[in-house]
């Protein structure tokens, strides 16, 4: 069917209920919806209980029309690998899924109710959410995007574009947003100061050298590995459950203040020592590949995953290490003291008690 009449006929539908067709006589049809996709054999398009996606063009002679506001998934597969442009006729679309479609180009301007929007893993190299004024949540993450303006999109709370070739985002106008990852991009800096609402911080695999989380007071978990940090402060951060700081260029670490964390990560950096003696409530800590000459776990009774292998830790640390862990009484654990010195005497019995205990025990 020519695209030009398919649009005319689903919007000339207004005040009938035509055969086949799940509409009700007083359906506006005010939303038209475009795709460009390029060569694949099938698209999905998934839309959410209370959703308006009525119609849909699949550029192949063939359209399909959905019953309003029932939450479905629909994949349309086709016989040949083309090019298509999809268009989708909706009357209140407030949510939609259009996942791995292999999408080239999207406009999403008419569909000003859009609430949820997810465009994950497809071929976009541009993204205009700017009439998008509803978004609550919006993911864009494994695409092309060089640019992502979010600066009208001012109740978003969750914000996803992890895994595309940004070299900015300003997040100043987004003061509601809880979750934001952009990890696996191209950024030198980011500022969340007005982000005061955040829980979720994930921007691993970027180009960071530095970071002011100070005014984050809510942050839960926070995730900054591999970029070029030299200094990371956490002291304001005392909501945190999680921190992974590895494969920076830290030489210190304070988690004095972080008494909720449970989980620690700072392998591979530069760090000389490290006090966990406050954070009684870690159950994970990886803190290998830095240059330790001692750690005292004697406070962390929790912690059931240890990685400190490949530091300066002497005798007398692993085997307190070994022998603490051992007193806690936890089972089916994992330890690892590798690359630095053996342990001894006390050391090694408790490593013999560990591993009666289920526990994978690597120690020189």
């Amino acid at each position: 069917m020519n695209k030009s009449l398919f649009i005319l006929l689903m919007l000339t539908s207004l005040n009938s209920q035509a055969q086949g067709l799940f509409f009700s006589h007083d359906q506006t049809f005010t939303e038209v919806t475009t795709l460009t996709q390029s060569a694949s054999a099938s698209i999905t398009i998934t839309q959410a209980q209370g959703s308006g996606l009525i119609a849909v063009d699949w550029d192949d002679s063939l359209s399909d029309n959905f019953p309003n506001g029932i939450q479905s998934s629909h994949t349309h597969n086709y016989g040949v690998s083309l090019d298509r442009d999809v268009t989708i006729i909706s009357t209140r679309l407030d949510n939609l899924n259009l996942l791995g479609s292999s999408l080239t180009s999207i406009d999403i301007s008419k569909n000003i109710n859009l609430s949820v929007f997810s465009c994950f893993n497809n071929s976009l190299t541009s993204l205009d959410v700017s009439n998008n004024t509803e978004l609550t949540s919006l993911d864009c993450s494994l695409n092309s995007l060089t640019v992502l303006n979010t600066s009208n999109n001012t109740v978003l709370i969750s914000l996803l574009c992890p895994v595309n070739s940004l070299l900015s985002l300003d997040v100043s106008s987004n003061i509601d947003l809880i979750s934001l990852d952009f990890s696996g991009n191209l950024l030198t800096s980011i500022n969340t100061s007005n982000n005061t609402s955040l829980e979720i911080l994930l921007f691993n695999s970027n180009s960071l050298s530095s970071l002011n989380v100070s005014t984050n007071t809510a942050l839960t978990s926070l995730n900054c590995a591999s970029n070029l940090l030299t200094t990371l402060t956490v002291s304001s951060n005392t909501n945190l459950t999680s921190l992974l700081c590895s494969d920076n260029s830290l030489s210190a670490l304070n988690v004095n203040t972080n008494t909720a964390l449970t989980s620690l990560n700072c392998a591979s950096n530069s760090i000389t020592s490290l006090d966990v003696t406050n954070n009684t409530n870690l159950i994970f800590l990886t803190c290998k590949d830095n240059s330790l000459t001692s750690l005292d776990i004697s406070t962390n009774t929790s912690i059931t995953n240890l990685l400190c292998d490949s530091n300066s830790l002497t005798e007398s640390d692993v085997n307190n290490i070994l022998i603490d862990l051992d007193a806690a009484g936890l089972s089916n654990g994992s330890v690892n003291t590798s690359a630095n010195t053996a342990p001894t005497g006390a050391g090694l019995t408790a490593k013999a008690n560990l591993i009666t205990k289920g526990w994978t025990v690597d120690t020189d």
